[in-house]
């Protein structure tokens, strides 16, 4: 289980790491990469291509979230992270890329919006959007040109500021599991997502709504003139329910690996 620490922590890709608040979520945390250096991507590497050989499903990596800060030019997206998407082939698994300190780009922004004469309230409000233009046009084309490019990607702003931004951080949680379920290759392993976190009612209804059986159903109703009846409306029901996994008791485990550099 983790506990907080202020001290630099000493990461062993093969350790589970569990929040007490919901064990249900196990992550394993590699190394950064360091510039020059091959070891840990080859550590990384190992890690992935062993899980995939993995019979059991408790034993499977499920997702991959690659963390990368984007509050420093000169460090923006290494050589050695752009390694990662050109030589890494993490298969089916797939990589959600996380640009994290995002609000250091808006505030960046912002500045270059005074300068060119906006007014203080109009460049707050014209900040983020030129910020999420600049970093496609200059770092995330760099990404998606490489060849094993991340499946989604999420912008996270003002994670330090809690108190502040309550609500908007809690939305970005709610959007990177909803970008994790759509990355997933499997309805089952969409499924799995929605078991560990089951208060995400949200996550439930988008799951439902998107495995397409609703839409069919209400689509032959149309067609037919008749609501399903008997065994089509049982069915039915038990197509929807089945994404609503925290109707039941059951102890499951998604495992997905962070990587956070040092």
């Amino acid at each position: 289980m983790l506990t907080p620490t202020a001290l630099r922590g000493l990461h062993d890709i093969d350790n589970e790491l569990r929040f007490r608040s919901n064990p249900g979520f196990v992550f394993h945390d590699s190394r950064g990469f360091e510039a020059g250096a091959t070891e840990e991507l080859e550590i990384v590497r190992k890690f992935i291509n062993n899980r995939a050989t993995e019979r059991s499903v408790d034993r499977q990596l499920h997702a991959i979230w690659f963390c990368l800060p984007t509050d420093h030019d000169a460090r923006m997206l290494t050589a050695a992270e752009l390694d990662f998407f050109e030589r890494c082939d993490t298969g089916k698994v797939p990589v959600v890329a996380i640009f994290a300190k995002f609000d250091s780009l808006d505030s960046k922004a912002f500045q270059e919006l005074r300068d060119e004469g906006v007014g203080f309230v109009e460049a707050q409000k014209r900040a983020p959007r030129r910020a999420d233009e600049s970093f496609e046009r200059d770092h995330l084309s760099r990404i998606f040109q490489c060849k094993y490019p991340p499946v989604n990607e999420l912008r996270v702003r003002n994670m330090h500021e809690a108190e502040k931004y309550g609500e908007a951080i809690k939305h970005t949680v709610v959007e990177l599991l909803k970008k994790t379920s759509d990355a997933l290759h499997t309805d089952a392993l969409r499924l799995l997502l929605t078991a560990v976190q089951n208060n995400n009612l949200e996550l439930c209804m988008a799951n439902a709504v998107n495995s397409g059986r609703i839409t069919a159903a209400a689509q032959e109703a149309l067609e037919s003139g008749v609501f399903p009846q008997g065994k089509k409306l049982e069915a039915l029901i038990r197509g929807v329910v089945i994404h609503y996994p925290h109707m039941s008791v059951r102890i499951i485990h998604m495992y997905t690996l962070l990587y956070w550099p040092n």
